[in-house]
């Protein structure tokens, strides 16, 4: 009956996780092998650039998926959803 609703213009990627996000970057491993913390991190992402070009651990990726621009901007409002007696 509760949660939160994120509102974009633009198409945004959204995950939320109980862990922040350096918790995945301390030492290789399975996401099911980390700890969850008592909070929740959301991460809106409005771009991503693509994973190496021809292989995942040297190359850049192809120039067609590379995000070249200098600034980004984008935007998004994030309202409370709250059920009042079954009614929206």
């Amino acid at each position: 009956g509760e949660g939160l609703a994120i509102v974009a213009e633009e198409t945004v990627g959204i995950g939320a996780a109980h862990n922040c996000l350096e918790d995945f970057d301390l030492e290789p491993r399975h996401a099911d092998e980390i700890p969850p913390k008592n909070f929740i991190e959301v991460c809106v992402d409005w771009k991503q650039m693509g994973v190496g070009g021809d292989n995942s651990w040297g190359y850049r990726p192809h120039e067609e998926y590379r995000l070249l621009e200098n600034k980004f901007e984008y935007s998004f409002v994030i309202k409370p959803v709250i059920k009042l007696g079954g009614l929206d």
